[in-house]
């Protein structure tokens, strides 16, 4: 039990008592602490870990931590005080909600209850500035600054705050705040086309949270423009011009707005439109591997909403849905980046996908977003070049393609591919040894060429042996006569490719065919007839395609 010195309002007295909440039960002093002057008002965080000292005054609540729960005689460390003196300058009673991310005040000078909110449950002090995690439009006048704690407007200017990349040149005309953001009210319009930054440089008053701390200046925060473009082609406006993909390095006019804009493995370079020439870069089969794209959206880096990366592109121009590997990323705002890995011959393993917001130059003029993909080949491909392509909320998107790129080289970590097919009747295994080789259950060998064609050796004849011609009783008979077989086929299929494609029981016996007389056309009235008007149909059908 805890009770107020009632003449000096300074000391604590704590007791304990044999029942709890049962004054009446045998009650002993422990010890008195002093916490605060002049309080009016003591109370413990749900678990004791912490007391609050209420006084009067602006600064109303003194917090402190306690070594020991509810124990007044451990260590205390003074975590600070609160700073209210701009709501009431004489505030008495504290009371938190259930889960201590609310508290109350009574105000002594209006009479008014007045409610906070707290970042960290039951904690009312902490030593961090706030600072603007995002800019937003919310219309065509007013941005919301999101901040990274609650803060409170201490009669600050509304002119500390400019807007810079608006045609309309606007200022802001007022601001307010609730809670943890910021509105800016501006003179003029905006538009979609605006590409918004909002600075801040205080020349009076202060922006701060609970505990005093004061928002730092700072500069040049990008906006997400969410306001609609308000022209097109149609109306007289700019078209094709107000579209403004994402891009890692030029806009469609070839102004550089991002420098460094791929890495791969630190190796930087400036991306151009489209197509970017990169020195071939040649990496090891099983080594971890780092690719960092900075990418600029003219509406904000929360406009991005896609981007993929896919590796061993054939050519330039490649359709992004025949690349693979390729990592894929859905971007959104408030949510947690995913990355999702089409590879269906597990080409890649470890990716691991992050996100940063960075400068996009060295001048610091605007911001990016950089994503860092983390990944290890396990087999090398058959291609180079690498693909990128990205697209932001209003759905504008540009691709491109980096050659000569990236090759792998080294012993596959993947077991080797398997094929199970039929041959002249037999079942056969395959396991490749290549690209275009493969070695089937008996050692014999195999070529893909359009399809898996067996390998075969010629016999060199014994020179040791004298050569004779076997008849049918002979032990190596049936021997030679596959063999003879086989390469019969094999000189078949050069000829005709599809002639084995239909199986046949055997071999009919030799057989001819007498063709009747050939008859020379010259010589035939009714063929020289029907040629005839056959020609002068297709002299009229062209004559009415080729009439101007």
């Amino acid at each position: 039990m805890f009770a107020l010195d009632g003449l000096d309002l300074s000391d604590v007295y704590e007791y304990s008592i044999n029942t709890g909440f049962d004054l009446s039960s045998s009650t002993a002093y422990v010890a008195t602490r002093t916490l605060s002057n002049a309080q009016n008002d003591l109370i413990f965080n749900n678990d004791g870990s912490k007391v609050y000292s209420v006084r009067g005054g602006g600064n109303p609540v003194k917090q402190v931590s306690l070594s020991t729960n509810y124990d007044l005689t451990s260590t205390q460390t003074a975590d600070g005080s609160l700073t209210l003196s701009s709501f009431d300058g004489t505030f008495s009673n504290l009371a938190f909600n259930d889960d201590g991310t609310k508290f109350f005040m009574l105000g002594g000078s209006d009479d008014k209850v007045y409610e906070f909110s707290v970042s960290t449950a039951f904690n009312l002090v902490e030593s961090d500035d706030p600072t603007v995690s995002s800019a937003s439009t919310t219309s065509t006048t007013t941005i919301d600054l999101t901040m990274s704690e609650n803060v409170y407007d201490s009669s600050v200017t509304a002119g500390d705050f400019t807007i810079s990349g608006a045609a309309s040149n606007p200022t802001v005309t007022s601001i307010s705040v609730s809670e943890s953001t910021i509105t800016l009210t501006l003179s003029a319009d905006m538009t979609g086309d605006d590409t918004l930054l909002v600075s801040y440089t205080r020349t009076s008053g202060n922006i701060k949270d609970l505990s005093a701390n004061t928002l730092a200046n700072f500069a040049n925060q990008s906006v997400t423009n969410n306001t609609p473009a308000t022209s097109n082609e149609k109306n007289g406006g700019c078209g094709y011009a107000c579209i403004k993909p994402p891009t890692m390095g030029l806009d469609k006019s070839g102004e550089r707005l991002v420098t460094d804009g791929f890495s791969y493995n630190g190796n930087a370079i400036d991306v151009e439109q489209f197509f970017t020439p990169y020195p071939l870069l040649t990496v090891d089969v099983g080594r971890e591997n780092l690719a960092e794209f900075k990418i600029y959206d003219s509406s904000g880096v929360d406009s991005i909403r896609h981007f993929e990366v896919g590796f061993g592109a054939r050519d330039i121009g490649q359709p992004f849905s025949l690349i693979e590997p390729r990592v894929e990323i859905n971007l959104y705002p408030d949510e947690e980046i995913v990355g999702i890995l089409i590879d269906p011959e597990n080409i890649l393993e470890n990716v691991t996908v992050s996100n940063s917001v960075v400068s996009c130059d060295e001048q610091n003029n605007s911001q990016c977003l950089k994503l860092s993909i983390s990944h290890t080949f396990r087999e090398s491909l058959e291609y180079n070049i690498l693909a990128t392509n990205m697209w932001d909320k209003n759905r504008h998107s540009s691709a491109n393609y980096f050659n000569h790129g990236i090759e792998i080289t080294g012993e596959s970590l993947n077991p080797p591919d398997t094929y199970t097919g039929h041959h002249y009747r037999s079942s056969y295994h395959l396991t490749e040894t290549g690209d275009n080789t493969a070695v089937d259950e008996f050692g014999d060998s195999w070529t893909l060429n359009g399809k898996w064609i067996k390998d075969y050796i010629a016999i060199a004849p014994d020179s040791d042996k004298i050569t004779t011609i076997l008849d049918r009783n002979h032990s190596e008979f049936y021997k030679i006569k596959s063999w003879t077989t086989d390469v019969a086929i094999l000189k078949l299929l050069d000829i005709c490719p599809t002639c084995m494609d239909e199986s046949f029981e055997g071999f009919e016996e030799s057989w001819s065919y007498e063709f009747p007389n050939r008859v020379d056309r010259v010589n035939d009235p009714k063929l020289n007839q029907a040629i005839f008007e056959q020609q002068v149909i297709a002299q009229k059908v062209m004559d009415q395609i080729m009439e101007p």
